[in-house]
């Protein structure tokens, strides 16, 4: 690092235990818990006449916020996460004064009439944060901005081994904002309209734990996000909060080739609340590797069933259908999982035979859906 690390040796402050203990927490979230690089077991604490700002990074992903502080003298420590955290949210309420070792690779933490003694290691070994150049710029207020994600990131892929269905896609096109995820055994997709936006962003792939912290870190923000789309990295910024991710390379599949254009069947204004309880009972006796459920529907009602060696169960839900009547046997998780994502009291299901993909919609919106391929049953 560029910074003159010898004044790191006397850095002092003082600041407070609920304000570090939240700021810790945050970055930590960014840390592995497994690096060949002992420097990124830690976090980074640079402090200034602004205050002080913590960083935590596994490379891939670095989480960064700031937090008051009365600095004595600046400075720079890397402490170990796991420790600091450990110590810093046993602490009492109160200040806490942070004086770096004599030695520059630790530091001494003061609260009350005690103090606590924490080895730590060089900050010069700590990599630097890319300095993300952006090459397109956009605001959403944190509400928005949550909302968006909430309904798209639960189908995000696990595979590593295909590594760009780990990631949301962000597309920006026509003055919206599209963002997508899909394991491809199911799909969610979000438009959310940019008034007066003229950018045009496509195939920006974010790795979904980059998504996924991002939503856990606005929940405690106000005012709005700051989305900056450089070549390789991606930062979002809000208060105290930069968040930096880097991109995933590769091209995403065509999402809009799968979503179908018509259905057969069509069930309209669905309680969602009270489908979702249906299939959670349903779920507990849905009890193989892959939870199965079978909905039947003809006329005006769906019959939702489950059955294995713990047991069965058969519940009737009234309906407003149209079209063929169908059975379809779906994996009970992915269905919970868009049920739960969704932020309408009601649901409109449009169904495309036994091994069709289904589709899940707000009632009488086009704005988000969740498509789901049904399980084949042998």
């Amino acid at each position: 690092m560029s910074t003159n690390h010898r004044g790191a040796r006397r850095m002092y402050l003082t600041t407070t235990r609920d304000n570090l203990a939240g700021a810790v927490g945050l970055v930590q979230r960014a840390i592995p818990s497994r690096t060949p690089l002992p420097a990124l077991s830690g976090i980074l604490l640079r402090a200034s006449g602004e205050g002080l700002t913590l960083t935590g990074s596994d490379l891939e992903l670095a989480i960064t916020t700031w937090i008051p502080a009365e600095v004595t003298t600046p400075g720079e420590l890397l402490l170990p996460a796991r420790y600091l955290a450990d110590i810093v949210r046993r602490l009492p309420e109160g200040p806490v004064q942070i004086e770096a070792a004599p030695d520059g690779a630790g530091a001494v933490l003061r609260y009350g009439n005690a103090q606590a003694r924490l080895s730590g290691f060089s900050a010069e070994d700590y990599p630097e944060v890319p300095d993300v150049v952006p090459r397109a710029e956009f605001s959403l207020p944190v509400e928005t901005c949550r909302d968006v994600v909430r309904q798209v990131i639960y189908a995000a892929g696990q595979d590593e081994l295909r590594p760009i269905f780990t990631g949301v896609l962000l597309e920006i096109v026509e003055g919206a904002l599209y963002l997508v995820a899909t394991d491809t055994h199911r799909l969610a997709l979000k438009r959310h309209e940019l008034p007066d936006n003229e950018l045009q962003l496509t195939n920006i792939v974010i790795p979904a734990k980059a998504i996924n912290e991002l939503y856990r870190a606005l929940g405690a923000l106000e005012g709005d996000v700051t989305v900056q789309v450089g070549e390789n990295h991606v930062v979002f910024k809000s208060g105290p909060l930069r968040l930096v991710s880097r991109l995933i390379d590769g091209r995403y599949p065509d999402y809009r080739q799968v979503i179908p254009k018509s259905y057969l069947t069509r069930l309209s204004a669905l309680d969602g609340a009270a489908l979702l309880r249906t299939i959670e009972r349903a779920a507990v006796f849905a009890q193989e590797e892959v939870p199965v459920i079978l909905c039947e529907v003809e006329g005006d009602t769906m019959r939702v069933s489950a059955q294995s060696q713990v047991g069965s169960l058969e519940e009737t839900l009234p309906v407003a259908s149209e079209g063929e009547p169908v059975a379809v046997a779906f994996n009970a998780g992915y269905l919970m999982e868009a049920l739960r994502a969704s932020l309408t009291p009601e649901v409109d299901l449009e169904l495309n035979g036994p091994l069709g993909p289904a589709v899940m919609r707000p009632a009488g919106g086009d704005d988000c859906l969740a498509l789901v391929l049904p399980v084949r049953l042998t």
